[in-house]
């Protein structure tokens, strides 16, 4: 799990549980990324016309809105360090 066996001794019960519960959450994870990429890997290279990238990745969007001029961004940045 990747810690040094002598700490073993030195761990408590339940910090013991809480690393153990941790590794166990990481390798499952792991294996539900390692089988989304092949699974994607497979069906892209099946498809005709396959998505944009773009339409795969999981980026933010950009906040659409009123632009604020740089004086309207000095004061929120005043007020916050005045905080």
């Amino acid at each position: 799990m990747g810690f040094d066996p002598d700490s073993f001794w030195r761990q408590t019960p339940r910090i013991f549980d809480l690393v153990v519960s941790g590794y166990v959450e990481a390798r499952r994870h792991d294996h539900n990324h390692d089988v989304t990429v092949g699974y994607m890997t497979a069906m892209l290279g099946r498809m005709k016309k396959p998505p944009a990238l773009a339409s795969l990745l999981s980026t933010p969007k950009p906040e659409k809105g009123k632009r604020k001029n740089w004086r309207e961004l000095l004061k929120v940045a005043e007020a916050l360090t005045k905080r």
